[in-house]
């Protein structure tokens, strides 16, 4: 598709995504429990990608944002409800979706999650839109994924271990 001379690919490969970029939004949407994305493709009559906004340079390889975090287990929105492709039972329950390439970038990205874990927390208990009980959910959901991010064989099943080819 082109729009004003730019044009957006409807896929990508995982090497034409900055890896220190495309491992930070894996882990991202590991924390927020979502599953309602893809770094590298879209249905054939949107672009690429869903969920995940790619921006380029002509001297460098893609970079990828994600948006739209109505489906995940950290804002578990009441319509909210899991991918049917990975028979999850619910939105809140964690599912790694990284790629294997990017493994050996994992203990950087995890240690950036650990450095900003204060202002993670803070910024959620600074909400006022947020009730006493979805901010307690919401702190309790994050803390869960410190336990997992802290603990070396949580690391290596649930991500290393379960990370895309």
């Amino acid at each position: 598709m082109t729009v004003s001379g730019q044009v957006y690919p409807t896929w990508v490969e995982v090497s034409d995504i900055e890896p220190g970029d495309l491992n930070v939004a894996s882990v991202f949407h590991y924390f927020i429990g979502n599953t309602d994305f893809s770094p590298i493709g879209s249905d054939p009559e949107e672009d690429c990608c869903h969920n995940q906004a790619l921006f380029t340079s002509a001297a460098g390889p893609y970079r990828t944002i994600p948006y739209d975090f109505d489906q995940t287990g950290l804002v578990d929105a009441e319509h909210a409800a899991p991918n049917p492709r990975f028979g999850l039972p619910s939105v809140k329950k964690r599912l790694y979706r990284g790629r294997c390439v990017n493994n050996a970038l994992l203990p950087e990205t995890l240690q950036r999650f650990r450095d900003k874990r204060e202002e993670i927390e803070a910024l959620i208990e600074n909400q006022p839109e947020l009730t006493t009980t979805t901010r307690r959910n919401m702190l309790k959901y994050v803390e869960s994924f410190y336990e997992t991010i802290d603990n070396p064989r949580r690391v290596q099943k649930n991500l290393i271990e379960a990370c895309l080819p």
